[in-house]
């Protein structure tokens, strides 16, 4: 399996977005140009945002550094919120999604799927510093089902302009599109990821807890990966 495409909508300060992919890709551009922002959404989909098994920003270690010299530690709320060096582009309560299309290499024998993040934050201006919080997280495997920015996650509403279709909307409106059968949701990381890894394995079932624990945490290391 491969990841065929990836969907971005409010996630750190990348335009709203999918963009196609091959068996293999190069990120390439210079500092602040957004590729460890788009690493981290796809590890954050691989990995459910577990604290002990993801690290955003390797490059930077900044979860080692816990915030050393002014610097602000990435979470998944502050990329939802567009956090950049303390200053928020979306400091409101806001929606986003990160999702994968997945799908198989040549001669595979395994269906393509995608896997979709979807989480609120807010800011929390209490205390000296604002905090970017988590209000909720939910997480979906879509087995046949390749998903696309407008029309599935964003609605072109014309001279409206686009409209984003809320958290607590997008399960409903993802069944009335693609069927029940075709739309699974997970509110925990454990069942989430136990069915993720097993759908990469061509299975129709989840795999164990310790087998999804073990796949997240070596996709993490490899991520984390400094040559």
């Amino acid at each position: 399996m491969y990841v065929k495409r990836v969907l971005f909508v409010n996630w750190g300060n990348l335009p709203n977005t999918e963009f196609e992919l091959g068996a293999i890709n190069l990120f390439s551009g210079g500092n602040g140009s957004g590729k460890t922002t788009a690493a981290d959404a796809i590890q954050t989909v691989m990995t459910a945002a577990y604290d002990y098994l993801y690290t955003y920003n390797p490059g930077q270690d900044e979860t080692t550094q816990r915030g050393r010299g002014g610097k602000t530690v990435r979470t998944l709320s502050s990329y939802i919120l567009g956090c950049d060096d303390g200053s928020y582009a979306r400091p409101h309560v806001t929606d986003g999604y990160i999702g994968l299309h997945f799908a198989p290499t040549k001669g595979e024998s395994a269906h393509p799927f995608t896997a979709l993040v979807a989480a609120r934050a807010h800011l929390d201006q209490a205390g000296l510093r604002p905090v970017a919080r988590l209000d909720a997280l939910h997480f979906y495997i879509l087995p046949d089902v390749g998903l696309h920015l407008e029309g599935d996650l964003v609605i072109n509403e014309g001279e409206g302009g686009k409209r984003l279709i809320p958290i607590d909307q997008i399960h409903d409106r993802l069944r009335r599109k693609y069927g029940e059968d075709s739309v699974e949701h997970y509110d925990t990381k454990k069942a989430y990821l136990r069915r993720l890894y097993g759908i990469l394995r061509g299975r129709r079932d989840s795999v164990s807890e310790r087998e999804a624990m073990h796949a997240a945490r070596a996709f993490s290391r490899f991520m984390a990966y400094k040559p």
